[in-house]
């Protein structure tokens, strides 16, 4: 049982990833082995001798719910390329009652191109609560900070000491640019801060 039909991811930016999770639920009284299969429905984009390849992942991609179990499944959308992309996920199961039909999920998305991307580790810093909210935000104020900000960490033991972190800035548009970093905090130095 699968109450999930149809999941349109919210616009994303390349090489960012979104996650939607729903549960699916054996009601039957043996065990449910299940596979999960996306195909693209973007066909028409492909050329000759391409497959089509598709930014849609699900996870456990294969498995086994016990009788009356549930399992919770994963599908995460990451663009590589600005377009609009859609796919079915179908589900094939053994042992499925004849009049129950497996699920199949629409999946949809649309991937948009930022100005410029920083190639950085995931970090759970803001989303396990490691970060006091008392601290100021980017732009003084206190309070949590927007669930889109990407987080540098930096492991330093004593004083003194220089720490160096190297990450990649991509430039994924078809033009040029050049970019210069300057300190918000310098920036503000002359602004009343409470």
């Amino acid at each position: 049982e699968c109450d999930t039909t149809f999941v349109a991811f919210r616009p994303t930016m390349m090489f960012q990833t979104r996650v939607f999770s729903f549960p699916v639920k054996n009601t039957g009284a043996v065990s449910l082995r299940f596979s999960w299969e996306i195909r693209s429905l973007n066909v028409e984009r492909v050329t000759s001798g391409q497959s089509a390849t598709t930014p849609f992942t699900v996870s456990p991609a294969t498995g086994i719910i016990p009788p009356g179990g549930v399992q919770q499944v994963e599908v995460a959308f990451y663009p590589e390329e600005v377009d609009v992309y859609k796919a079915q996920l179908l589900c094939h199961c053994e042992n499925l009652d004849e009049d129950q039909k497996a699920p199949s999920i629409a999946l949809s998305g649309r991937a948009t191109r930022p100005y410029c991307h920083f190639e950085i580790a995931n970090s759970d810093y803001l989303s396990s609560g490691r970060r006091a909210p008392d601290l100021p935000g980017p732009n003084a104020s206190l309070g949590p900070l927007d669930p889109s900000t990407r987080v540098l960490e930096f492991d330093s033991l004593g004083t003194k000491v220089r720490n160096t972190k190297r990450f990649f800035v991509i430039n994924p548009t078809n033009m040029p640019y050049e970019f210069l970093w300057q300190s918000e905090q310098e920036q503000r130095a002359g602004a009343d801060v409470l």
